[in-house]
């Protein structure tokens, strides 16, 4: 679903599926790669490095 975004493309955070991170819907980043077992890896302005992982719900727009 994400492996096309390059590293340094702008994503802003629709959904996380994740109970325990403190990002919240509009948090924003920047893509660092893509890893078929983690996810796309994305470097978030509050400078949490948590994946988005779509395969478990988690959503991402590009800005």
């Amino acid at each position: 679903m994400y492996a096309h975004l390059h590293p340094g493309t702008r994503v802003r955070l629709i959904r996380m599926t994740d109970l325990h991170t403190d990002l919240r819907p509009g948090a924003e980043g920047s893509v660092t790669g893509w890893h078929d077992v983690s996810g796309l890896a994305v470097d978030w302005d509050s400078g949490s490095k948590l994946s988005v992982l779509p395969d478990a719900g988690d959503r991402v727009e590009v800005i």
